[in-house]
């Protein structure tokens, strides 16, 4: 993995230089920017997704801002090296595209920008294939109630691979 980092005015970012896209001219023409009011926002025509960290549990009071910490230990760029090396050994994941942290003092905030990948959640997989209904067409093809045991392992261990 060829990782840039560049500072532009108070953000660093973080990409794959193998991407294939010229990441500091998006970044620079303001592409990647948003309100930052929603956790989650589809961007570029709903081709990529745009996360936007925010806090939870009992350190809600800083809502978006972290506390500082050196880049490699910020949210947003070990969630884009998780992906990326996913994405790099054929998981079927979203690719990474572009991360960043937006510096103040003490405190940061943290985006990561990724490839939309047409999906439905796990728990809507799971209501549909368990469905008495054959009519599994969303996934292309149909599958029998005797193929789902079988479905269910290798689900199990897509996600054991992905841990290890």
């Amino acid at each position: 993995m060829n990782i840039i980092t560049k500072k532009i005015n108070n953000k660093i970012i973080f990409y794959d230089n193998e991407i294939g896209i010229n990441i500091e001219e998006l970044f620079s023409s303001n592409a990647f920017h948003t309100e930052e009011k929603n956790n989650v926002e589809w961007i570029n025509d709903n081709k990529w997704v745009k996360k936007h960290y925010f806090r939870k549990g009992m350190m809600t009071i800083l809502n978006d801002w972290y506390i500082y910490s050196d880049l490699k230990n910020t949210r947003s760029y070990r969630e884009f090296m998780i992906l990326n090396y996913l994405h790099k050994y054929n998981f079927n994941t979203c690719k990474p595209l572009v991360g960043w942290v937006t510096y103040s003092g003490l405190l940061y905030k943290a985006n990561l920008v990724t490839e939309a990948i047409p999906a439905i959640t796990l728990c809507e997989f799971l209501a549909k294939i368990s469905a008495d209904n054959e009519d599994d067409s969303f996934l292309n093809k149909t599958i029998s109630k005797y193929e789902r045991p079988q479905l269910f392992k290798e689900i199990g261990v897509k996600v054991a691979q992905m841990h290890r």
